[in-house]
């Protein structure tokens, strides 16, 4: 099936929704499709960018450079979008992760996929987004959560019910050892935690800082975050047992995870992306997921659209968002009883077994008849 996937991504960059969208074409791609991907790029060099999210399974990569004046970004990705629409063959299927480009593909004749990741965030969007979940094109609506799912119900209640799906993030387990990060600052036979995100207001990074405090006899790490926020946070006065290791390569994150004993995820109540979109309650974090595949116990925190995915004691364990002495105890749990941290190790890995890319872009498109 030729499927042209319609991103507002850049690629490659730091954020998420790349990690997402090239992880989807990618495993679309694995399983047998012929995959173009629509977006934005920030290097003329496409073997960089398959080589930094480390695909095995490369696909066409339709994307325009991004311009010198940012607030031109938007308007240049569609008139390229437009553009290349206007001289390409038709697809099978248009998928898009971008209202906006996708109003350009609607009514070109083609069945078209619309997965979201939030309610829309403006009258505007709203606007587009109506327009197109009553599209006679629409062959579905994919959502990341049960909550996701529910509340575009309710904003859109004339949405056929068997056109609207769950499916949420994924992760693909690795299958050879990661190698391990040649300095690193932990001290040898301590446990070392960690945390693997962006360090924006809702991450829980307070509460990280503050689990350092209190267990000093064990490493804490976190990787990711932009330069200015590691500035900011830095500024603040840090035990000695916290490290922070800034931005890497999402090849190279593995890496990193191998040398983790115990994976964070302290998810705020409110939990804010760049430009104050809300997402705590229909959340499906790559993060965690990707904790899963990396084989190592977890402690998340017990939100109604994180227990769509943890069991407590099972599979992670659930704490209190804001509540230091429950992540403290959960932390010398794992610490002192291996035998549940191997429990909960073992029920993740058991649970991932239906959250790889490849079975997520199967049910995607699993029931619609399309040409193959």
């Amino acid at each position: 099936m030729k499927i042209y996937y319609l991103s507002a991504s850049t690629v490659p960059s730091r954020d998420a929704n790349s990690v997402h969208v090239m992880e989807m074409c990618q495993a679309f791609s694995r399983n047998g499709h012929q995959v173009s991907l629509f977006g934005h790029c920030s290097t003329r060099n496409h073997a960089s960018i398959f080589d930094y999210y480390d695909a095995k399974f490369p696909f066409d990569l339709v994307v325009s450079k991004d311009p010198m004046i940012r607030r031109l970004r938007g308007v240049s990705r569609l008139a390229h979008v437009r553009a290349m629409l206007n001289r390409m063959p038709a697809p099978d299927i248009f998928y898009a992760r971008d209202e906006w480009s996708l109003t350009l593909a609607a009514d070109r004749g083609r069945p078209f996929v619309l997965e979201v990741h939030s309610p829309p965030s403006s009258r505007l969007r709203r606007t587009l987004a109506k327009r197109l979940v009553q599209h006679p094109n629409l062959a579905r609506v994919v959502v990341i959560s049960e909550a996701l799912s529910a509340e575009y119900k309710m904003i859109f209640p004339f949405i056929q019910k068997e056109k609207i799906i769950v499916a949420r993030d994924g992760a693909n387990i690795q299958e050879e050892p990661a190698k391990r990060v040649l300095l690193w600052p932990g001290r040898e036979n301590k446990t070392q935690i960690g945390y693997v995100g962006s360090l924006f207001v809702g991450r829980g990074i307070d509460i990280i800082i503050n689990m350092a405090r209190r267990i000093p006899d064990a490493d804490f790490h976190l990787v990711g975050g932009r330069d200015q926020d590691l500035e900011d946070w830095k500024k603040q006065g840090l035990p000695p047992n916290l490290f922070f290791h800034g931005h890497v390569p999402h090849k190279l994150v593995p890496s990193y995870f191998s040398q983790l004993d115990i994976l964070l995820a302290p998810y705020q109540r409110n939990v804010r992306l760049v430009g104050g979109l809300e997402t705590a309650k229909w959340m499906s974090p790559l993060k965690v997921f990707e904790y899963m595949a990396a084989g190592r116990p977890i402690i998340v925190s017990d939100l109604p659209v994180l227990r769509e995915i943890f069991s407590n004691d099972l599979t992670a364990i659930l704490v209190q968002p804001d509540d230091i002495d429950s992540w403290v105890a959960a932390a010398l749990r794992l610490i002192d009883d291996p035998s549940l941290a191997q429990k909960i190790v073992n029920g993740s890995r058991d649970l991932m077994q239906k959250y790889s890319w490849s079975d997520r872009s199967q049910l995607v498109l699993d029931g619609l008849n399309l040409k193959a």
